[in-house]
C-alpha cells in the first residue's frame, strides 16, 4: 500500500493494488469479494466455496509396475516367442511397425510385471522425495523409542534417547532436501 497526502485538505489516503482471488474449483459455486469497512482504507478479501466436502475430493490411482519380481527367463521366452518378422520386419510402414512394438512390449509388461495401484502410504512417499531409505530407517528407530518413552515402566533416559534422535531425523529431513533441491537447481 501507497500512502499519499491530499495537500488540498490534508487528508491521508493509500492506493493499494487491487487484490485478486483464483481458485481451481470449477465443480463448486464460489462466491468472493471484499468487505467494506467504514474507518478504513483497505478491503477484506474473502472466498466463499459452496457445497465442498472431503468426499467430493478423490485422489486419483495411480499405477506402477513392480519390476524387480520379473522372472527373466520366462521373459526371455515369451520375447522370442513373439513373430517379430510379421509384426516388425515385414511391415513396410514405420507407424504401424512402431505400434506394433509398442503394444508387444505393453502386452509383455502386462503379463509380466501387472500395473498395481500403490497405497497412500507409497503416495506419501513419492511426494517427498528426499525421504529416501536411510531416512525411513531412522525414522523407523524414531518410531521405536517414542513407543518406549511412553511405557509406564521408561525412564528419563528412555525420553533423552528418544529426543536425540527425533533431533537427528529433523536435521537428516533437513538435509535430504538441501541435497536434493541443490541436484535440481
Amino acid at each position: 500500500t501507497r500512502v499519499q497526502i491530499d495537500s488540498k485538505t490534508l487528508f491521508v489516503k493509500s492506493i493499494s493494488l487491487i487484490d485478486h482471488i483464483f481458485s481451481n474449483f470449477h465443480e463448486n459455486e464460489c462466491i468472493s469479494g471484499n468487505l467494506n469497512y467504514e474507518n478504513s482504507d483497505h478491503f477484506g478479501t474473502f472466498l466463499i466455496i459452496k457445497d465442498l466436502e472431503p468426499s467430493q475430493i478423490e485422489k486419483p490411482a495411480i499405477y506402477r509396475r513392480n519390476l524387480r519380481k520379473i522372472d527373466h527367463d520366462k521373459l526371455t521366452t515369451d520375447f522370442y516367442m513373439i513373430d517379430w518378422n510379421e509384426k516388425v520386419y515385414n511391415e513396410s510402414n514405420v507407424e504401424v511397425c512402431f505400434e506394433n512394438v509398442i503394444y508387444e512390449t505393453e502386452k509383455l509388461l502386462d503379463k509380466h510385471a501387472p500395473l498395481t495401484p500403490i497405497s497412500n502410504r507409497k503416495r506419501k512417499h513419492l511426494c517427498k522425495p528426499w525421504i529416501d531409505e536411510e531416512v525411513q530407517k531412522e525414522i523407523r528407530k524414531q518410531n521405536e523409542l517414542y513407543k518406549i518413552k511412553n511405557k509406564p515402566s521408561s525412564t528419563e533416559s528412555d525420553n533423552e534417547k528418544h529426543k536425540i534422535q527425533k533431533n537427528y531425523v529433523t536435521s537428516l529431513k533437513k538435509e535430504k532436501t538441501v541435497e536434493l533441491l541443490q541436484k535440481i537447481f
